[in-house]
């Protein structure tokens, strides 16, 4: 749910609704609205929010996670800057197609879960 996922990472961030407030415009009052679940962000704020929080619009509005079980809110959100930060996607220059990306993304996924699941088995992470 996007209110909790906006607290979440204003805390991971380490700033409080009156500094998110003012990084966007609004007021305290607004960001605690949007905190409990009182009211949503448009999507003009969703934006400028993944954009402050660096992940993707698609992680704030997600209703679903398609997490492995033993993953962790902080894996998730790693996933969503690791497919952020290669969110070029082009091919010898060339911007790939939606649906080429969306089949990358995927593949990206899944590997991030097997390499993250082998690091937790080895103990490394």
């Amino acid at each position: 749910m996007l209110s909790e996922k906006l607290k979440e990472l204003r805390t991971q961030k380490k700033i409080n609704q009156t500094q998110l407030a003012n990084l966007l415009n609004v007021s305290p009052k607004t960001i605690s609205a949007w905190e409990l679940g009182n009211r949503e962000p448009s999507i003009t704020m969703i934006n400028k929010i993944s954009d402050i929080f660096n992940v993707q619009v698609g992680y704030l509005i997600s209703e679903k996670n398609n997490a492995p079980k033993w993953a962790t809110k902080n894996d998730v959100i790693e996933l969503d800057k690791f497919l952020t930060s290669n969110g070029a996607m082009t091919f010898e220059g060339v911007q790939l197609t939606k649906s080429q990306k969306e089949r990358v993304k995927k593949i990206l996924t899944e590997v991030f879960w097997e390499e993250l699941k082998k690091d937790r088995d080895n103990g490394v992470r």
